[in-house]
């Protein structure tokens, strides 16, 4: 005998579940790659508006997570916000600045793991098709850091900024980024050396 009544669990005619229901229509139709017949679901049902409303919260929330260094959250959101073509290299900048600030906070016990951990992975993308464009030799710079007293020992890295303003540049790039980050923005901002 179950504990509940079906018909008191699940109430069709709420508002919210035939939203959910709807949304969850519409994003199973772009997983089958029929996106003309999910935006028309998406119109339909008026679902386009609280997707741009959640996409902006979420934003918010990245940018806020960047901001005040919580790296976790942050790698969490920017992987919903940030295009699929694009999570590598947005995760790389992160990675990146959360490492640098390691080094300039002189933790290198951490950085190295962190290095080893986070960075390393990447190393096999970096400037590959679809992965991480960065600055010839950048991978090893960071490596060199290691054994340097402040970020600004590298040739590579001078331009760094420090820690609050670069987490500023990596938060606009990204909260300003239509939901993608892209490597032509990052060399506009000053992310990525030239």
């Amino acid at each position: 005998m179950p504990l509940l009544d079906p018909k008191h669990a699940f109430d069709p005619s709420h508002p919210q579940i035939s939203q959910d229901i709807l949304r969850m229509i519409s994003q199973y139709l772009r997983t089958q790659g029929l996106n003309a017949s999910a935006a028309v679901v998406a119109d339909e049902a008026q679902l386009r508006n609280t997707e741009a409303v959640a996409k902006r919260a979420q934003l918010k929330q990245l940018r806020r997570a960047l901001l005040d260094g919580e790296w976790e959250p942050a790698a969490s959101l920017l992987v919903k916000t940030c295009a699929r073509k694009s999570q590598r290299h947005c995760l790389y900048l992160l990675y990146r600045q959360e490492f640098l600030e390691l080094v300039q906070s002189q933790q290198t016990q951490k950085a190295f793991a962190f290095l080893n951990k986070r960075l390393k992975p990447l190393e096999a993308h970096l400037n590959d098709r679809d992965g991480v464009e960065v600055a010839p030799g950048e991978f090893s710079q960071l490596c060199y850091l290691l054994t340097c007293r402040s970020v600004r020992d590298s040739p590579l890295f001078s331009w760094w900024p420090g820690e609050a303003r670069g987490r500023e540049l990596l938060a606009d790039e990204v909260s300003d980024s239509e939901y993608t980050c892209t490597p032509q923005r990052l060399l506009a901002s000053g992310l990525l050396p030239t």
